[in-house]
């Protein structure tokens, strides 16, 4: 037991530094470091008292009132990642079962040393007290935490660490149940269902590190196709950040790959950019992401505006649409594509549809008919 406790405590100060270290870090971050800190408290606390204490009631039995800090801190860094300016203090009552744990954790502990008898007395009640308060904020919290994560659109990387999380959390909870059926049940599977409980909290710095530090995604691109959006209009293209722009953004340059990324996932996965009334509005309201917050990454990161970047994504479309009935030889109209690709008027298709490919849709259709014959 001591050596799957001390194993997971050296990863979670390894996580620590680690995410310490990483840079850039955003804002949301700092949540994640409190969340392993409570790792590390409760894995060095449980450390001590398996290693330093012989009463089997304190040993095996005596819930770790800081776990209640799991659940909130995972819920609340989904919500800080998805808005730069939410404060998570605004949320501190959600800290109150930690709070109202503590208090009978420590009030136990004072006891069990001035009256051991009467301790132990304390000590079941806190015991069941404690077992049902940390299944009931585990559940909700993981619920919550899921539930955040799919209507809150964050990026790829901050789903799935998120995601993860959130199961883990939920895998303790099972686990803790299994601990006391198997405890009541039979005492020799006590060591065994603790070894996984701990495995279980072990892994979260894991994941932590496996999402934060290293990533599994590389930067967002704004297409697949790899070829450039702006052939003949170079003044257009996006260009590397300067150290002095950086100075005046709001948001950090890792917030905006973020915020980036998840109008990318957005648009690839609703093209919405179809609906001829699209607007900025309309997106910030759909991936949950104040519509200023959005303009900055776009014209800082992208270096694009709004509707630039969102008539490059009709375009790719209408492209698209183009080509698929020539290469069946299906007869079509360019002016309906345009329409069903989200234009209102045929005058911005042309113009934008000229910028990107440099041939008017007409020419682009005569040149793709030429070489499919």
């Amino acid at each position: 037991m001591t050596y799957v406790l001390a194993a997971g405590l050296w990863q979670t100060c390894a996580a620590i530094i680690l995410l310490w270290l990483n840079r850039p870090k955003n804002k949301a971050d700092n949540l994640l470091l409190l969340l392993l800190c409570s790792i590390g408290w409760h894995l060095s606390t449980k450390l001590f008292i398996f290693s330093r204490l012989p009463d089997p009631e304190v040993v095996f039995r005596m819930h770790t009132f800081i776990q209640l800090a799991y659940g909130p801190l995972i819920y609340l860094y989904i919500l800080k990642t998805r808005e730069v300016a939410f404060l998570p203090a605004t949320r501190w009552y959600l800290f109150l079962p930690l709070m109202i744990a503590s208090i009978f954790y420590l009030s136990a502990v004072n006891v069990l040393i001035w009256s051991p008898v009467l301790g132990h007395r304390l000590l079941n009640i806190y015991n069941r007290f404690s077992f049902f308060l940390i299944l009931a904020v585990h559940g909700v919290f993981s619920y919550l935490s899921l539930v955040a994560c799919r209507i809150n659109t964050v990026s790829k990387k901050e789903y799935h660490l998120a995601t993860g999380l959130s199961r883990a959390l939920i895998l303790i909870g099972i686990a803790e149940i299994v601990l006391v059926i198997a405890g009541d049940y039979n005492p020799a599977y006590n060591t065994l269902v603790r070894t996984i409980l701990y495995s279980i909290i072990g892994t979260m710095p894991f994941l932590i590190i496996r999402y934060k530090y290293e990533g599994i995604h590389g930067d967002p691109v704004p297409f697949s196709n790899p070829e450039p959006l702006f052939i003949n209009d170079p003044d257009e293209r996006p260009e590397v950040i300067s150290q002095e722009d950086e100075k005046k953004m709001l948001l950090s340059p890792t917030r905006h790959k973020e915020i980036f990324q998840s109008m990318e996932d957005f648009f690839q996965n609703s093209k919405a950019y179809k609906e001829e009334d699209f607007s900025l509005d309309k997106l910030a309201s759909s991936i949950g992401i104040s519509r200023y917050y959005i303009s900055e990454t776009l014209n800082k990161y992208a270096r694009k505006p709004f509707y630039q970047y969102l008539n490059e994504y009709r375009i790719r479309e209408a492209i698209s649409r183009m080509e698929h009935c020539i290469g069946k030889d299906i007869h079509f109209n360019i002016l309906t594509i345009a329409h069903d690709s989200g234009f209102k008027a045929k005058s911005s298709f042309n113009q934008y549809f000229k910028k990107i490919t440099g041939e008017t849709p007409s020419a682009f259709v005569r040149n793709r008919m030429k070489k499919v014959r």
